[in-house]
């Protein structure tokens, strides 16, 4: 995804990490998006707020236009939480820094910071839940008509195309 904003992969290395359920996920996550201050603190309020975040945020997602009210309540609750700082750069571009004292605090505060530049961005409705059943990864649609279905062609793409060949095979029609 070479040519993804930041912010739109801040976001899906978020909602895809699954193991964000649990503390030794949610590490792994922190670290891996460099967040790593403090990871040996993490307890099972950090792992909660995490994925009520994840889930209210996949929920938008999946919702395909205005969120869910209960998305709504998840991401507020989320927001009122988070200490945020408007950065102001040469250009005149604008931006949200969390201040978070925590890795998870930190981590929070830029996932809702990403939140907001890819709504301001017009891009949020560019993200979108695979169809594919037995994957339903967040992907970010690089179509030139935002008619992308799934996360990658070569796989739930194919699997799909597969699965309905061999259904109109059976019932007669090729």
């Amino acid at each position: 995804m070479a040519n993804t904003p930041r912010f739109i992969s801040l976001i899906l290395s978020f909602v895809n990490a699954s193991g964000i359920t649990t503390i030794n996920g949610l590490e792994a996550w922190l670290v891996s998006e460099g967040f790593n201050a403090d990871v040996d603190s993490l307890c099972l309020e950090d792992v909660a707020r995490a994925a009520e975040l994840r889930d209210g945020l996949t929920r938008w997602i999946a919702a395909d236009g205005a969120p869910p009210a209960h998305a709504l309540e998840s991401l507020n609750r989320a927001g009122r939480m988070m200490p945020l700082r408007l950065a102001v750069a040469e250009g005149g571009s604008t931006g949200f820094a969390s201040t978070g004292l925590s890795s998870v605090d930190r981590a929070i505060g830029e996932v809702l910071a990403a939140l907001h530049d890819a709504v301001t961005a017009g891009l949020w409705s560019r993200l979108r839940v695979c169809r594919d059943p037995s994957c339903g990864s967040v992907f970010f649609d690089q179509s030139r008509n935002r008619s992308g279905l799934w996360c990658d062609m070569a796989v739930c793409g194919n699997r799909a195309k597969a699965r309905n060949f061999r259904a109109r095979r059976r019932s007669g029609r090729s």
